[in-house]
This record gives structure tokens, C-alpha cells and sequence, in this order.
């Protein structure tokens, strides 16, 4: 059975600090100007992986394709490329500084997946709704017809 499929692509990510060549640079701990792409591929299934959660709060979350979740969640993709961004800096060098705008993109990220939790925000492309998370309906409660309310003593002693 295939794995979960990532919301971004390293494409995504690349495109959020300046390009792969970008990128390559400031987690090369040793200077030697290459890395490995599974720590990239680690972020992002650690970054998809949180994003999800957070809006599996409000929604269902659900694809079949990496092109699928772009065109129907696009805010979902940036979030998950933008929190990719901080995990690779975080999982490739080795307890380094991380830069001020890498900081503030993490900042950033943070506080739009509280948003997502708090279901302060909304999420899914314009043209689409995704499935609410819990089943949305008016309660009865008084189902049975069985229960003392004020409305059972308003009718019955009028």
C-alpha cells in the first residue's frame, strides 16, 4: 500500500527561499554544497503530516494526487511548504542558527496552523468546500419525548 501523498512537492519548498541552489547553501553544514534530498523529503512528510492534522480539525482533508491537493487546497500547499522549510532547516544543520526570514516564515506557519485548529480559518480553493470534519445537523433535545424542558412545562400548563 502506497503512503500518504505529500501536499507539497520540493518544488514548493525551493520556491519559498530562492531555489534549490538557495536551499543548498544554507543547509550544507559542511560546506561542500551538497545534501541529501531525503532529509527534504522528510520535512515535507513531516510538514504534509502536520498540516493535515491541523485542518482534520474542520474538514476532511482528502486527495488521491499531489495535484489534486494544489488545486483544491492551494493555502494547505503554501503552509505545508512554508513549515517544510523550518523542519529542513531544523533536520539538516545540525542545530545551527536559523536565519531571521527563515524564523519569521516559521513564525508565520505557526500561527496560520493555530488559526486552522481554532477553526479561525478557512481553507479549500474558491470553487471548492471540503467535507466538514463532524456531521453538521440541528439536535432534538428531547428525542424521545421524555424530557422535562421549559418548553415541555410552557405547553403543559398553558
Amino acid at each position: 500500500m502506497p503512503g500518504p501523498v505529500s501536499l507539497c512537492t520540493a518544488a514548493d519548498v525551493y520556491h519559498r527561499i530562492g531555489g534549490q541552489a538557495a536551499l543548498a547553501q544554507l543547509i550544507d553544514p559542511e560546506g561542500t554544497g551538497t545534501w541529501s534530498p531525503s532529509v527534504l523529503t522528510l520535512a515535507i512528510q513531516d510538514a504534509s503530516s502536520e498540516v493535515i492534522m491541523a485542518a482534520g480539525v474542520q474538514s476532511m482533508v482528502t486527495a488521491t494526487s499531489q495535484a489534486q491537493y494544489q488545486e483544491r487546497f492551494p493555502e494547505l500547499v503554501t503552509l505545508a511548504a512554508q513549515r517544510a522549510l523550518v523542519l529542513v532547516w531544523i533536520y539538516g544543520t545540525s542545530g545551527r542558527a536559523m536565519p531571521a526570514h527563515i524564523e519569521t516564515i516559521g513564525t508565520m506557519a505557526t500561527q496560520k496552523l493555530d488559526d486552522l485548529r481554532a477553526r479561525k480559518a478557512k481553507h479549500g480553493a474558491v470553487d471548492f468546500s471540503p467535507e466538514p470534519a463532524h456531521r453538521i445537523a440541528s439536535v432534538d433535545n428531547d428525542p424521545n419525548s421524555n424530557r422535562m424542558t421549559l418548553s415541555s412545562w410552557k405547553t403543559g400548563f398553558c
